[in-house]
């Protein structure tokens, strides 16, 4: 609704033909009433199962066996699979939906299931956190670390590709602070849209087809920090915003296509934002 206000119209995915609900509340909420995390969300998203707050794709409460991902799911039908994000690629939404571990931290089990066990073919996101270069190469991927690098691949790179944009212990840059002038990221990292247009480019030659999941994580990041500063809401519309050029940019991509299935969700709410007033197109709403 802020993104909305600020950009003076609605965003892209708003005119879906089709809208649903889903239930990604932890099992932990169910028992103690606290909100779910990303991991315990993303976990339902991916694989259908409740599990305690922390926990990633796997079964607790249960034997604690993995439970099969999203990503599990398409290459065992020999589709292609993309993680893109713009919080650090180990981050929990992505974990859940190709990597295990029963607490989220727990980064390097994650980076190696995704470079050794599900063989995650397009990796594009924010670097470190468990997840390295040497270990990239080690598993036959190419690896790029900005804008330049991911565009000089084309659209053909020689096998799976490992975009490493920055070891942020939040990930990629708020785009609010790159438009401001505080942070000049962006001007060598690609943008989410930018990703997403590679990532479609590197997938879409599997005849089999491909599973890929887009975040934008600053909308999470900007919520965390609360309050109603122009900063803190900038870092939210903004981020918003970015994720809408991203939805126009796969849009784009599946235009005249009858084969392909968009889903654009949320897997949780963080900050308790709201709206009484937007100020017009190009002014911060008043929140």
């Amino acid at each position: 609704e802020a993104a909305r206000a600020y950009h003076g119209g609605p965003l892209a995915f708003e005119a879906a033909p089709h809208q649903a609900q889903m239930i990604t509340d932890s099992f932990t909420s169910g028992q103690l009433g606290v909100p779910t995390d990303s991991a315990a969300a993303a976990t339902a998203m991916s694989t259908g199962q409740k599990v305690h707050n922390t926990v990633v794709s796997v079964a607790l409460p249960g034997d604690l066996s993995d439970l099969e991902t999203m990503g599990e799911y398409f290459k065992a039908r020999d589709k292609s699979v993309g993680l893109v994000t713009t919080s650090y690629l180990t981050d929990a939404t992505p974990a859940a939906m190709a990597g295990h571990a029963l607490i989220r931290f727990q980064t390097p089990l994650i980076a190696n299931d995704y470079l050794t066990r599900t063989k995650v073919d397009v990796l594009l996101g924010g670097g470190g956190n468990g997840l390295s270069a040497e270990a990239g190469l080690a598993a036959g991927y190419t690896i790029v670390s900005d804008r330049a690098g991911l565009q000089a691949l084309g659209a053909n790179p020689p096998g799976p590709v490992l975009g490493l944009f920055g070891e942020s212990a939040e990930g990629m840059p708020f785009e609010w602070d790159h438009a401001q002038g505080t942070d000049a990221g962006y001007d060598t990292l690609p943008f989410l849209h930018e990703m997403a247009s590679s990532a479609l480019s590197f997938l879409e030659d599997d005849a089999d087809g491909f599973f890929l999941m887009i975040e934008q994580e600053g909308t999470d990041l900007a919520g965390h920090q609360g309050g109603a500063s122009p900063d803190r809401i900038g870092r939210d519309v903004f981020a918003a915003l970015e994720f809408h050029r991203a939805v126009e940019t796969v849009l784009d991509w599946i235009a005249g296509r009858d084969d392909t299935l968009l889903i654009v969700t949320a897997d949780h709410e963080t900050g308790g934002l709201e709206v009484p007033a937007g100020n017009g197109e190009g002014v911060l709403p008043t929140v």
